[in-house]
């Protein structure tokens, strides 16, 4: 279990500067504990002094880790103070870019949504134009076997399960 108190990154804000700067060290002394495998509980002076010795030496693979790394740099040369402005400024930006996160995954949320609506729509309208054909065809084909005009509504709009008004309006269409 950890010495250092769990708190919420609230809390950490209304921190003063000099002790949101010591909780980074201490924090990153804890984490390099437990990379090799040492309790916290046994966290010595001396481990913190070679902690605060390597972060004097740390060099930042990322620039993602740059921020985190001066802030670091500067709570184990001594300047907690600076250490905890740098901290807490990370901490606000952090939440910004959380907050856009979640905002533009809800808008892409949002518009892939109104795709599928618009979709959906588009193969509605399919469907009734290809439903119309296929009554176009339909009566093609019973002009062919020689059925009266006056039947095709009634025999199509059975066979297609729509109205015989829909159907003459359908073959009407066609005519113009």
């Amino acid at each position: 279990m950890s010495n250092t108190p769990v708190i919420d990154p609230q809390a950490w804000l209304r921190l003063p500067d000099r002790e949101l700067g010591y909780l980074l060290l201490a924090q990153f002394a804890e984490s390099q504990a437990s990379k090799i495998g040492m309790p916290i509980e046994k966290l010595s002076i001396e481990f913190m002094e070679r902690v605060r010795q390597h972060v004097l030496t740390l060099k930042a693979e990322s620039a993602k880790l740059a921020p985190v790394e001066v802030a670091l740099h500067a709570v184990a040369s001594g300047d907690a103070e600076r250490a905890g402005r740098l901290y807490r400024q990370l901490l606000l930006d952090g939440a910004k870019a959380l907050v856009f996160e979640r905002f533009t995954a809800q808008e892409l949320q949002r518009r892939a949504a109104s795709r599928k609506k618009g979709g959906q729509a588009t193969a509605e309208s399919r469907r009734a134009k290809s439903k119309a054909t296929h009554i176009r065809e339909k009566a093609a084909e019973l002009e062919s076997k020689g059925r009266p005009r006056r039947e095709w509504a009634g025999i199509i709009a059975e066979q297609f399960g729509v109205s015989a008004r829909y159907v003459r309006e359908v073959l009407k269409e066609k005519r113009k």
